[in-house]
């Protein structure tokens, strides 16, 4: 088949459109998969304890100042997750306790999770820094239920301080 008889093929029958059609359709299918899953790991529903953004997410946060004082955005993440892990009687004071540390995106999402699902009752060991990007910085935390990473931009306003804006079960670091 010469390169101008490939353009005509679809046109021959109903069949060769239909295949047609259908393998644009997986290629264009698979192109939108590979490149939504480029822009993160999946994430844990909050069923499962760990509140995740919605897609239609259109708050971008600030870059991080290249003097940005890192270890308050480590002191924030282990603050944050020894609030989430810890499971009061009263659900309103597991939410005011993490809610503080977050984004008012994420505070919303936070506000659909069951402490109840979250096994994790402390933070264990130390912790590691594994993405210190411009736009955020991502901190992985042991617990007594695995790793989680979180996530965590630039505060709004003149602070110097971080807010999380997401936890991921599972981390980058090296253990």
């Amino acid at each position: 088949m010469i390169p101008t008889d490939l353009w005509r093929w679809p046109l021959r029958s109903p069949r060769h459109l239909l295949v047609t059609v259908a393998i644009v359709t997986a290629l264009l299918t698979g192109l939108c998969l590979a490149v939504s899953s480029g822009r993160g790991r999946p994430h844990a529903g909050p069923a499962s304890g760990a509140a995740r953004p919605s897609a239609s997410a259109s708050h971008r946060a600030p870059p991080a100042s290249p003097t940005r004082d890192l270890s308050q955005a480590l002191d924030t993440a282990r603050r944050f997750v020894t609030a989430w892990a810890h499971h009061p009687a009263d659900w309103r004071e597991w939410y005011g306790s993490t809610a503080r540390y977050a984004t008012d995106q994420y505070a919303q999402l936070l506000a659909t999770v069951d402490p109840r699902t979250i096994s994790a009752t402390r933070v264990l060991g130390r912790l590691r820094l594994t993405d210190t990007g411009t736009a955020h910085t991502e901190v992985a935390v042991r617990t007594d239920a695995g790793m989680v990473s979180v996530v965590l931009v630039p505060a709004t306003g003149n602070s110097g301080g971080w807010q999380v804006q997401d936890l991921r079960p599972g981390a980058q670091a090296v253990d």
